[in-house]
């Protein structure tokens, strides 16, 4: 993370525009760095203001790579943008399933203990975009809380299993409204 990285991006000398994005290459040394490295970033505006200005205003969207990849900008920014996706969902299953909480001594228990982690990720998400749209943009830690780590009573009568919310329970008619929604699924 670079704190002035907006201001350095201002800097840089000319953009050269590219399939609607700018792109510029520069190397630049970062503190505690021992020399510079190559610098790849790209923009693409994200909003014109013109209204009441003599000149426009062009707003964008920043991206910046630190990297040793020698193609054009625009095919590292591809290649990253990919893997920026793969690491927020392992981000997530490390950090909000707790697949990188629970180690063992051997590689292969891991190996099954994180796959279970991803699996349960992948389940929660499913769930929430089948039966619960609000809950779609909520971090997985958030959705369980209030939807798994409910206080409840498990109650079995006349041969149904079902739970048995407080009376004040803060989530209840959506709790509700999912669990309805999922006793409803039906597959093909």
């Amino acid at each position: 993370k670079l704190k002035n990285l907006h201001s350095l991006l201002q800097q840089q000398g000319s953009w050269r525009k590219c399939k609607g994005f700018e792109t510029i290459e520069f190397y630049h040394q970062c503190a505690g760095w021992k020399r510079a490295r190559r610098f790849v970033a790209v923009r693409k505006v994200t909003n014109i203001k013109t209204e009441g200005l003599l000149f426009p205003i062009y707003e964008y969207d920043y991206f910046c790579y630190v990297t040793n990849l020698q193609d054009t900008p625009l095919v590292i920014h591809s290649c990253y943008k990919k893997r920026a996706t793969s690491e927020n969902w392992i981000e997530a299953v490390k950090n909000q399933v707790y697949g990188g909480t629970i180690l063992t001594n051997s590689f292969w228990a891991n190996a099954a203990l994180f796959a279970i982690s991803v699996l349960s990720y992948n389940l929660l998400v499913w769930m929430r975009w089948l039966t619960d749209k609000a809950s779609w943009h909520e971090e997985v830690s958030t959705f369980r809380l209030w939807f798994i780590r409910l206080a409840g009573k498990l109650v079995c009568s006349g041969r149904q299993v079902f739970i048995k919310l407080p009376l004040n329970c803060l989530w209840q008619d959506r709790w509700e409204q999912i669990s309805q929604k999922i006793e409803n699924l039906q597959f093909s």
